[in-house]
């Protein structure tokens, strides 16, 4: 009976023999969990055997018998529970000794539990010879489905029991004779018990060998998972840096191209004759396609590095759409393009400088991608909020197109790179401000249909407009300054252009390079300059902001202003809160006219579109 597994198909036989890794530890926490379990069970059946045969068989023997069936129990009971509390921490070794102390442990039960068929030999009563023969087979059956890894051992854990009760049934100890019958039945049984221990055991094989490939692939993936984020977090950490060294760097790249723009400006007064103002103005506007370019991706490094800070507030947005409509209108003259404004009088709750900066993107592109029809601007009042729109009528997006137009560097109607249709950072700069403003950025368009661009605006239910930086002043070579100005700038090149600039309209200049002498400079005068333009960041003494209302409090006559290259948000938000004048390094000449031409002072505002 022993050998009848040994027929299974081979795949089955190896998957039973061949040992699987950590199988030990594993069988032996099963085991010993199934004895605890079957303990209670062992114990009711050796009661009833007790009870049935009290008063049936001879007493001394059956006492012999109820004192080795509880030894071997309690005996069973305590080496579970012992190997139970080691069983994570044990050496291998260790286990392979506790889990043959636990086959024989088996096998000194089924030996007990055997030796009942004895105790009723000379008992002739059959009901008596059943129900033993019963709890026989239960106990057999209970052994013969623990988790044993050969055919060896499940023969170990009940051979005591079941060579008795073959005896038995075989009429050795019985003076009935053999019983055919209840031997084929008793035998039959085992032998099934034996083929189902099997397959159990293969199944359990199976299914820990499953569980070690699945650990396996989870330590593979979780590595590859651990070197994917490695080299994101490393993308993340480069890019974070060289976002952080742009917007660092931000001032010291402003001030050669201040330096530029000053001295092209300063040029076009010692420029006669068509062809040098030509080839002046031709300059000017590469040196203003550069700015435009610069500007775009130091801001797009500054968003990205996340020192970009919104500064919300109650301004009357529907102004900043008629300057917004006014700045725009000769670009779409040029291109006989009707733009058209149309707006409710409504006050909103956001930051206006991102805000214009955001509109004046879109707008730039309609105008750049709209060749025939118009623009409409519109500002609506809707239950949410402010509905604000940009429409053309221009060639319109296909739509497998649209999410990649918010992408850097992504031009659809540009494969040219035509440097003065820009570098493709406007949109990516309006994807940055609607996340960071919560906008709700919509897009509608079709394939020669136009397009819409739609933002969500909050509408503040107090507080008061606030100031839109105003469009272009005079020419600069007509204008003239008839007033002393005095400079305080510590890049040397930055302010001999800016001194060759005033001076060719005629301002009287005084330079200075460091802020004590100009202190000093300025108190040992009876009648002080009328215009003080200062460096914000200076290399030594006070900053140029402190400075500036130093000044502005010792001298309540001299208007200052602040030419300033640092880009820091918290800077700019003590900048906008002084309420004194500030220009953008690089200033244009543009600029210069429409502050020191007693225009409405310029705040510090966002950087022309890309």
């Amino acid at each position: 009976m022993a050998n009848t597994p040994g027929h299974d198909r081979p795949s089955r036989r190896a998957a039973v023999n061949q040992r699987a890794p950590g199988e030990t530890r594993a069988l032996l926490r099963i085991l010993a969990t199934q004895s605890e379990n079957s303990n209670p069970l062992v114990a009711v059946a050796a009661l009833v055997m007790i009870f049935t045969m009290y008063g049936r068989v001879d007493t001394r023997g059956l006492l012999l018998w109820s004192t080795l069936a509880f030894v071997a129990g309690v005996t069973r009971h305590l080496m579970s529970r012992r190997i139970r509390g080691r069983i994570d921490t044990a050496p291998e070794e260790r286990l392979a000794r506790d889990f043959r102390a636990t086959v024989w442990a088996s096998a000194c039960n089924s030996l007990v539990m055997g030796l009942a068929f004895w105790l009723i030999a000379a008992a002739g009563d059959m009901y008596v010879r059943m129900i033993v023969t019963l709890v026989s087979l239960v106990h057999m059956a209970a052994a013969l489905l623990y988790l044993m890894p050969s055919v060896t051992d499940r023969l170990i854990c009940t051979a005591g029991n079941v060579v008795q009760g073959t005896l038995f049934w075989l009429g050795v100890a019985n003076a009935g004779g053999p019983h055919w019958e209840l031997l084929v039945v008793y035998c039959g049984m085992y032998w099934c018990g034996m083929v189902a221990g099997r397959e159990q055991l293969r199944q359990f094989r199976e299914s820990l060998r499953m569980r070690d490939e699945n650990s396996a692939l989870l330590v593979r993936l979780e590595r590859e998972r651990a070197a994917v984020q490695a080299a994101l977090e490393e993308a993340r950490l480069a890019n974070h840096s060289k976002n952080r060294f742009l917007a660092a760097a931000s001032h010291d790249l402003r001030q050669p191209l201040h330096a530029l723009t000053m001295f092209l400006g300063t040029l076009g007064f010692h420029i006669g004759g068509d062809e040098g103002r030509r080839l002046l103005g031709r300059a000017t506007e590469t040196l203003r396609v550069l700015e435009e370019q610069f500007n775009s991706m130091l801001d797009l490094s500054r968003f990205d590095a996340g020192v970009v800070v919104a500064s919300p507030r109650p301004f009357r947005i529907d102004e900043l759409l008629r300057k917004l409509g006014e700045e725009f209108r000769p670009q779409a003259e040029v291109k006989g393009l009707a733009l058209s404004v149309q707006v409710v009088p409504a006050l909103a709750w956001s930051d206006p400088l991102l805000l214009g900066r955001l509109l004046r993107n879109l707008l730039d592109n309609a105008v750049h991608y709209t060749n025939q029809g118009g623009i409409t601007l519109a500002l609506r009042r809707t239950a949410d909020g402010l509905h604000v729109s940009v429409r053309d009528t221009g060639p319109g997006i296909p739509a497998g197109q649209q999410a990649s137009i918010f992408d850097e560097y992504v031009q659809l109607s540009n494969p040219a790179r035509q440097r003065e249709r820009g570098v493709g950072l406007g949109l990516a700069i309006v994807k940055r401000i609607d996340q960071l403003l919560g906008l709700h950025l919509a897009l509608e368009s079709a394939e020669g249909a136009g397009s819409t661009f739609a933002i969500h605006v909050p509408e503040a239910t107090t507080g008061s407009s606030a100031e839109v930086p105003p469009p272009p002043g005079a020419d600069p070579l007509a204008f003239r300054l008839d007033a002393e100005v005095w400079i305080l700038e510590d890049d040397p090149v930055a302010l001999e252009g800016l001194e060759a600039q005033l001076r060719a309209w005629g301002a009287a200049v005084k330079p200075f390079r460091e802020p004590q002498a100009l202190l000093l400079a300025l108190r040992a005068l009876d009648r002080p300059p009328r215009w003080i333009l200062t460096d914000d960041m200076l290399g030594q003494g006070l900053p140029g902001l402190e400075l500036a209302q130093q000044i502005c409090k010792e001298f309540p006559g001299v208007k200052v202003a602040l030419i300033t290259g640092n880009t820091e948000p918290r800077r700019q938000q003590q900048l906008r809160a002084s309420g004194l004048p500030v220009i953008l390094k690089p200033a244009t000449p543009e600029r210069l006219v429409a502050l020191l031409g007693d225009a409405a002072p310029e705040r510090l505002a966002a950087t022309p579109a890309a």
